[in-house]
């Protein structure tokens, strides 16, 4: 297969754990988010020109509708960052080769969210009372892309950080982690633009128009 490497282009409720004020932008933990909008455009740009088969199958915009139902299912009022990926493109294809948000992480759409999250729970309400369980899985993180494999990409809606969490050790300490999405766009986005690294890997388009991380 042909590939190319593009350069430089111009416990109690949970609906109490995390609240957002619409009108502050503020969060219960002090965070302020920083507009990632800007660095969304500049994704879309270059996969426009470079990736047209992962910029074809990404989503719509996600509706109102759709954040209202998933906010509903979670029983949380979803990150300012999280709605602004959905705002921009509600999930990236349901399928494993569209836009990764980290290598091999397509971006779920909001049905997508709320069927993992729903299992996940379901899962964790199952285990637990297992020893070594604990902690395993916590309602308030929130899968925002899937490897397909058991794998998440999940931001937490507490502290804002995104990690990955697989079915065996719950939290990943073998893959990396961000401090929040904000970080993860814009490191993916001055990868597209400089032809840099991003997790150690550099963007790679393949023969059919999609993009991958080698």
């Amino acid at each position: 297969m042909e590939v190319s490497h593009p350069g430089k282009v111009g416990g109690p409720d949970t609906r109490m754990i995390f609240l957002v004020s619409l009108a502050t932008g503020q969060t219960l933990g002090g965070m302020a988010p920083v507009a990632i909008d800007d660095n969304l455009e500049h994704i879309d740009e270059w996969l426009r020109h470079h990736a047209p088969a992962a910029f074809a199958d990404l989503g719509p915009p996600a509706g109102p509708d759709h954040i209202a139902a998933l906010e509903s299912t979670i029983g949380l009022h979803l990150h300012p960052d999280v709605t602004a990926l959905l705002r921009w493109h509600n999930g990236s294809g349901r399928h494993d080769r569209g836009f990764p948000l980290s290598p091999g992480f397509p971006i779920n759409d909001t049905a997508q969210i709320a069927e993992t999250w729903q299992r996940l729970a379901t899962l964790a309400t199952q285990v637990r009372d297992d020893e070594g369980m604990q902690g395993w899985w916590e309602p308030t993180w929130i899968p925002v892309a899937s490897d397909y494999t058991g794998f998440e990409l999940v931001v937490d809606h507490v502290t804002g950080e995104v990690f990955h969490f697989d079915l065996t050790e719950g939290r990943s300490r073998r893959r990396p982690s961000w401090s929040d999405l904000t970080t993860i766009v814009s490191e993916i986005a001055t990868t597209l633009q400089s032809g840099s690294r991003f997790a150690g890997l550099a963007p790679v388009v393949d023969e059919d128009g999609y993009l991958d991380w080698g």
